[in-house]
């Protein structure tokens, strides 16, 4: 059909119909609830099944183009789909699909307004990244990037100040109901600027995103900043700055008869209880970040070097939204000996899960020597975002196209 719409001169987007006595619609045609339906990315249109000349199989889907003149449709043109259950997902979920593209766009006006600059960096990486736990896709002795962020931060290394990307990016781990191979990373990155300063930037974004959202008021709330520690104690009892806070995770877990190995680490047990304990219940009544993440777990950001009784924590925060983890945000680490020091740490930790070490990014380690600027970044999941915003379960109903074999956790 596309390369015969250019005939027909005087189609128009189905919004604009208006009263016209003569003009021409074209879109996707089927036959529900004993009418006709024409739908085009601007609306739709119910058309009496009598008006449509010549008669068509009410069993199939149709591209077509509708002739009217003087109150008579007639079918211009029409071409045969598949049945209606087997269409590909673009067209199940239309709505969704031109919603999710007018948040994408309200999302680069936000960070345009905010004077930051747009970039593009490499999909195909030699390191995938640093976090221990992440996998990555291989390709021909390179990776299909899991983020933009080793790139980004070379850039502010050269300079720039406040940079944005929407990033189409890769993780090879099961996939759910929250999480595909491929999703759009939106991650951006402030010199000269602190985790207050994100703070600031993700209540804006939200605030500005508002009125795509079939909840708007909960996405106006101001966002509710937690301690790790502090959320810890409230929502566990468990006092994370103790010096045997890994027997009081034990202690709790079996006590609610939760699952845990003989062997595992503070960082397993803190995750176990994290997961099954916390995580559902953030982010209900309005967004919450968790600021304060344990250091162990963060091979990117800077250490906080105050003390808190045992616990040592770095700066680094996580967003989350109706009990969802949508976003992960550094206080950016500059020093080059501590960044190889972390580099090591997180190679050897995947060694212990079994698994390859990813090579050094020596690209970005030589810009860190060179200096970076106090800096802080942040990656959000776009498509999370864009479901939560419209009130979807899965990110299967907002995708413009998905895994077939997809199975749902």
């Amino acid at each position: 059909m596309p390369h015969l719409i250019g005939r027909f001169e005087k189609r128009i987007p189905i919004e604009r119909l208006g009263s016209s006595r003569h003009v021409t619609v074209a879109g996707n045609l089927t036959f529900r609830d004993g009418r006709w339906e024409i739908k085009d990315q601007t609306g739709f249109l119910h058309i009496p099944p009598q008006a449509i000349q010549p008669q068509l199989d009410e069993a199939f889907t149709y591209w077509a183009a509708l002739e009217k003149r003087d109150s008579i449709w007639s079918v211009l043109f029409h071409q045969v789909q598949s049945s209606q259950n087997n269409q590909p997902a673009a067209m199940n979920h239309y709505p969704e699909f031109h919603q999710r593209f007018a948040i994408l766009q309200a999302t680069r006006s936000y960070f345009n307004e905010l004077d930051f600059q747009e970039v593009d960096t490499p999909v195909m990486v030699t390191c995938p990244g640093m976090e221990p736990y992440l996998e990555a896709f291989s390709v021909e002795q390179r990776y299909l990037r899991t983020s933009p962020e080793l790139h980004m931060k070379q850039l502010l290394c050269a300079g720039w100040d406040r940079i944005f990307q929407l990033a189409p990016s890769f993780r090879n781990e099961p996939e759910s109901r929250l999480h595909h191979h491929e999703f759009i990373m939106l991650e951006w990155y402030r010199s000269f600027a602190d985790l207050n300063d994100l703070i600031k930037d993700t209540q804006g974004l939200l605030h500005s995103l508002a009125s795509y959202s079939i909840d708007p008021d909960y996405f106006q709330r101001d966002i509710a900043v937690w301690q790790m520690p502090d959320l810890f104690l409230h929502l566990t009892g468990i006092e994370l700055r103790e010096a045997n806070s890994k027997q009081q995770m034990r202690r709790y877990l079996k006590k609610k008869e939760l699952h845990y190995c003989d062997d595992d680490s503070w960082d397993d047990l803190f995750f176990r209880v994290f997961l099954t304990e916390i995580e559902p219940k953030l982010g209900i009544q309005q967004p919450e970040i968790v600021s304060g993440y344990p250091l162990s777990q963060s091979a990117l950001a800077k250490a906080n070097p105050i003390s808190n009784g045992k616990y040592k924590s770095c700066y680094r925060f996580e967003l989350f939204i109706k009990g969802i983890e949508c976003a992960n945000a550094f206080y950016e680490l500059c020093d080059p000996l501590e960044q190889e020091k972390r580099y090591q740490e997180a190679s050897s930790k995947r060694r212990s899960l079994g698994k390859a070490p990813y090579p050094s990014d020596a690209a970005y380690m030589d810009a860190l020597r060179k200096g970076m600027p106090p800096s802080a970044g942040i990656a959000l999941g776009m498509d999370r975002l864009i479901m939560l915003l419209l009130g979807k379960n899965s990110l299967k109903e907002i995708a413009r196209f998905y895994s077939r074999h997809l199975s749902e956790a």
